[in-house]
């Protein structure tokens, strides 16, 4: 499947001093939700340094992992240009 914008959900108590928080599920293997390009449909939305909470494998055995938007480039509608992000799995030291 692919990235579906309706089920990327803001965290309640958003401010604009905090890191953004999302939550996101998807009957989509972790592996086709980890990679190259899958959040570019949410651009506009995410800011870099967005946390985005994924819960996928929905289908079977839920698995949950949480990355960092580190590059997000903006959609500009006007000259057709298409928004891109980057994620990373976020890790514990």
């Amino acid at each position: 499947m692919a990235f579906v914008r309706t089920a990327l959900q803001a965290h309640p108590g958003m401010n604009i001093n905090a890191a953004q928080s999302w939550g996101y599920q998807t009957t989509d293997a972790t592996a086709t939700v980890a990679g190259a390009g899958y959040f570019a449909g949410a651009a506009d939305l995410l800011d870099k340094g967005a946390i985005i909470e994924v819960v996928s494998d929905m289908g079977t055995t839920p698995v949950l992992k949480r990355y960092v938007a580190t590059v997000v480039t903006k959609p500009v509608p006007a000259t057709g240009t298409a928004g891109a992000v980057t994620i990373v799995l976020q890790t514990t030291t």
